[in-house]
């Protein structure tokens, strides 16, 4: 661990194991804020985490699935799965707003073992700009750049960008944008007054698109 602790931290070399076997690995995380920003009154006031930036870099996921049927992941938690789904579940007050969360060189493995199948899914990077009300009681994404392939489905995801917002009532996406296996996608939505009577719009358009060998 690196890092002045007032403004920033630096982790590097991070791994979590399940059953023996690498689950999540990182090169390095690093985690630029204020401190004193944090501990302002107003902003101890207002219950809101402001984070500068959030870089990951080097992530690897390993998702096993075991001869039994059973995932890796669902090892995580398992004690105290039954004590919280005794727990009446609300948003927390608190918000997080993230200015600035950098992935880069991210690889997912998903090692099916009842199968005998590998696949790999590479993440490039994902850029983006996120505002979490209440943690998930509001969100508002703003993603400027996310590139995904996935070589054995013969599936490329370049230049994906757009505009979200998320509440109990409303949603939308503005400005999305994406190179899917070459073909250009750009689409707008929108939903209103989900609780009651939802209302549904949306514009969509693709360009040079052909399906061919997809997930194969």
């Amino acid at each position: 661990m690196r890092g002045n602790f007032f403004n920033n931290i630096k982790l590097s070399d991070v791994s979590f194991v399940i059953e023996g076997e690498n689950f999540v690995t990182v090169k390095e995380i690093a985690l630029d804020y204020s401190l004193p920003h944090m501990l302002n009154s107003s902003t101890l006031f207002s219950k809101v985490i402001p984070i500068d930036d959030l870089l990951i870099n080097g992530l690897e996921v390993n998702l096993i699935k075991y001869t039994d049927g059973t995932w890796n992941f669902e090892k995580i938690g398992e004690a105290e799965e039954e004590k919280e789904n005794d727990k009446e579940k609300s948003p927390p007050d608190w918000s997080i707003i993230l200015s600035k969360f950098l992935l880069q060189d991210a690889l997912i493995t998903t090692d099916d073992r009842v199968d005998s199948k590998v696949s790999k899914y590479e993440i490039p990077q994902v850029d983006l700009s996120v505002k979490l009300i209440d943690i998930y009681r509001e969100i508002e994404l703003d993603l400027k750049n996310a590139d995904f392939n996935a070589p054995d489905q013969n599936i490329s995801v370049e230049g994906l960008s757009t505009k979200a917002y998320y509440s109990s009532d409303r949603a939308y996406i503005k400005n999305f944008k994406v190179l899917f296996n070459n073909a250009e996608i750009k689409l707008d939505a929108e939903a209103d007054n989900l609780e009651d009577k939802p209302k549904f719009s949306f514009n969509a358009s693709a360009q040079n698109f052909v399906i061919e060998n997809i997930g194969q």
